[in-house]
């Protein structure tokens, strides 16, 4: 009862906890424990495609031991308000993804982490990333697809939108009208508008995504598929159990998936997967605990 109530406050993120310290938590508490079994993070030069205010590398940093770390942002205001403490291997750097010099910046991992739904361009994207990977390079990439209950990332508006799954099914100009913009713990109103609207004009799918990654010259090396993301265990109190054979229902996994991780590597690294080779995969529900 304690995690619905969580659910229905209004309140993005729990009291006294700021968006830093909660991509910190994001990082310590999700992304390492997933990234852990699959990748050696010690040591790593890290770059985080989408990183606002970098609490997500400042975990990676403190916690996973990674060597180095870059992350990039076009939203000037988080990076100047952010706590990250830069250094000669650590910095945020203000700038547009699709414009990194990859002669210039190589990764060991680089995160899109809820940014790929966002983006006009997803192929070019993946393709600047894979540019900007080592010899051994992964790419992780998460996000809400879109026809999940709340993929049109409704829960950033104001008014009783927020609540409401699958509202987002409605027509723009419906939607808008019965939707109100709020400034949140990391966008002003009008950002929480156009995050809103790059949702709806990209419609990333699970079945667009590994088309997109397929286009772009990678392939999966895993993937995970969550009836409520991670992330929630941080908001309001949720857990994961794990669920068999969503995966592979094409037209249900759209709708009852709230979170996706695929871990990428670029074809021909370790051989390609065709159609008659394995991915690992494996498929969560969460609870209330």
């Amino acid at each position: 009862m304690g995690s619905l109530r969580n659910f229905l406050r209004t309140e993005l993120l729990p009291d006294g906890l700021s968006y830093f310290d909660y991509q910190y938590s994001v990082a310590r508490d999700v992304l390492i424990p997933w990234l852990d079994p699959h990748v050696s993070l010690a040591g790593l030069a890290v770059g985080d495609f989408g990183c606002h205010q970098g609490g997500v590398l400042q975990g990676l940093r403190e916690v996973a031991g990674i060597g180095s770390g870059i992350g990039f942002d076009v939203d000037e205001a988080s990076i100047r308000r952010s706590p990250f403490e830069p250094n000669a291997r650590f910095r945020l750097v203000l700038g547009d993804i699709s414009e990194v010099d990859a002669a210039h910046y190589k990764f060991d991992l680089i995160l899109l982490r809820d940014v790929l739904e966002h983006t006009r361009d997803p192929v070019a994207i993946l393709e600047k990333a894979r540019a900007c990977l080592t010899q051994r390079g992964r790419v992780f990439v998460s996000f809400p697809p879109f026809y999940s209950p709340f993929g049109g990332h409704q829960h950033e508006a104001s008014s009783g939108v927020r609540f409401l799954p699958f509202i987002h099914y409605l027509p723009d100009v419906l939607l808008y009208s019965l939707s109100r913009f709020r400034e949140t713990p990391y966008m002003s109103a009008e950002s929480t508008r156009a995050d809103i609207k790059s949702v709806r004009q990209t419609r990333l799918t699970l079945s667009k995504a590994e088309r997109v990654f397929d286009r772009a010259g990678l392939r999966i090396e895993m993937q995970e598929f969550f009836l409520f993301r991670p992330e929630f265990r941080i908001r309001y109190g949720l857990s994961s159990w794990q669920i068999p054979l969503v995966h592979r229902v094409p037209i249900v996994r759209e709708i009852a998936t709230l979170g996706a991780f695929y871990l990428l590597a670029p074809k021909g690294l370790n051989g390609e997967h065709g159609s008659g080779s394995a991915i690992c995969t494996r498929a969560s529900i969460a609870a209330r605990s």
